[in-house]
């Protein structure tokens, strides 16, 4: 939210505004009129007019005449060197200007000297009895809070002023308020990448007779909802990850050289990262796709959650490999060992259906999420950055239950209003963007 205001009349019409509401409603007219009487506070006996003029144009009017006049304007020497944004100092332009503003109170009567020090003496009890002024940002409806104090000042600096105007000496009282923060320029909108070109440079010849892998890339299509400031097209986008980060269906690409050679680089490996069970993913390549410096692969698609481990591994981060196993060896017919390749990484997401979305509808408070390789104790959901708690029994608010073919959850009770996403990861590994929620 942005802090402070452009204008500074918001502060002198908050001020005259206070004014103006203690005259109507001061027991000073009571007093004088009916003493003794406690009855609620009648109007003023005479007409008085509130206003930010100066001096020398007040003096002009008629009836009496309430000034408080924004005469000098100074910087707080409290807040001119504070970072008040953050810990981490912004660019000067990026800052508030925090300024001290100074105000003389001043009447003027055509009709004599009461009614100038009536008046005055109810702006005085006035502002006594206010010392913190809020005052209401139009734009946004945003509250700025000031602190209005006396300003003593010496009979010679108040002579010096009164000798610059060309009203005659009146009676006067000068106010500071502080502090007043001009607010600084709106900071960029933030452009979220869609898309992007990935050039990998790729050895063109081959080390001894192995392939050689460079890079894992993917494209994430998801679809934003729309209807609302932040979504307002509800189109398909899309963003490249490299190392890939894939889900069931999804496909993908590697770079590399010397690949899909007979016997050397025509099968395909992935292996957790932190060690276990290698598994051949031959089956994935789109052999009409590839060439020897790229492959072209696609995990399988699952159609029935959940999808058994045998067709999609576990969401984690892998290495993936290229090689080729031979026969097992006998003394009759010996064979090579087994050829691998370096490793790269590839990470696999647990599978969130759009199902129902982009925008999901909530049954009786409770939003259900389609999809597959969702682990109990291993996964996280988060509404943006807020995190929702896993739990085994009823569901309630700020918990999610995972279930055969996906999960439910219900958002916490105080979410504050706006859309969205509904984030998944499992082991760690953040699923692609497909659902999102609105409160």
């Amino acid at each position: 939210m942005p802090l402070g205001l452009l204008d500074l009349s918001i502060v002198t019409d908050r001020l005259t505004d206070l004014l103006t509401s203690a005259l109507a409603q001061s027991t000073l007219w009571v007093e004088n009129t009916a003493p003794g009487n406690t009855q609620p506070a009648a109007t003023p006996p005479f007409t008085i007019h509130v206003n930010g003029d100066a001096p020398d144009v007040i003096k002009e009017g008629s009836d009496t005449q309430l000034s408080m006049f924004l005469f000098h304007v100074t910087p707080d020497k409290f807040q001119r060197n504070s970072p008040v944004t953050g810990g981490s100092v912004p660019p000067i332009p990026m800052q508030p200007m925090s300024l001290d503003l100074y105000y003389l109170l001043s009447a003027h009567s055509v009709s004599g000297y009461v009614q100038e020090q009536q008046a005055i003496s109810v702006a005085l009890k006035c502002f006594h009895e206010n010392p913190i002024v809020r005052a209401t940002v139009p734009v946004d409806g945003r509250l700025e809070e000031f602190c209005l104090t006396v300003e003593v000042q010496g009979w010679d600096e108040l002579s010096r002023f009164w000798q610059a105007t060309t009203s005659p000496v009146r009676l006067s009282v000068m106010y500071k308020v502080s502090v007043v923060f001009v607010e600084p320029p709106a900071p960029p909108v933030p452009q979220i990448v869609t898309s992007f070109i990935l050039n990998v440079d790729v050895p063109t010849i081959a080390f001894s007779e192995l392939g050689i892998l460079a890079t894992t890339f993917a494209k994430v299509n998801f679809t934003w909802p729309s209807g609302t400031p932040a979504f307002p097209d509800g189109q398909p986008k899309s963003y490249n990850v490299s190392p890939a980060r894939v889900s069931a269906g999804a496909n993908f690409q590697v770079f590399g050289t010397d690949l899909r050679r007979a016997n050397y680089s025509d099968q395909f490996y992935i292996t957790p990262a932190g060690g276990g069970t290698e598994t051949e993913i031959t089956s994935w390549l789109n052999t009409s796709l590839s060439t020897k410096s790229t492959l072209d692969l696609t995990v399988p698609a699952v159609t029935t959650p959940p999808a058994p481990p045998a067709v999609v591994p576990a969401a984690g981060v892998y290495l993936l490999t290229v090689g080729h196993d031979f026969p097992a060896s006998t003394s009759t017919n010996p064979q090579p060992p087994a050829i691998r390749s370096n490793g790269i990484p590839i990470s696999i997401s647990a599978l969130v259906l759009p199902t129902g979305g982009p925008s999901l509808t909530a049954a009786a408070g409770v939003y259900t999420v389609a999809g597959s390789g969702f682990v109990s104790g291993s996964t996280t959901v988060l509404l943006n950055s807020i995190a929702l708690a896993e739990t085994t029994g009823a569901l309630g608010a700020g918990l999610f239950l995972i279930g055969a073919s996906g999960f439910q959850f219900m958002p916490p009770t105080a979410l504050p209003s706006g859309t969205y996403l509904v984030r998944v990861q499992v082991a760690q590994v953040e699923s692609a963007p497909a659902v999102w929620i609105t409160v």
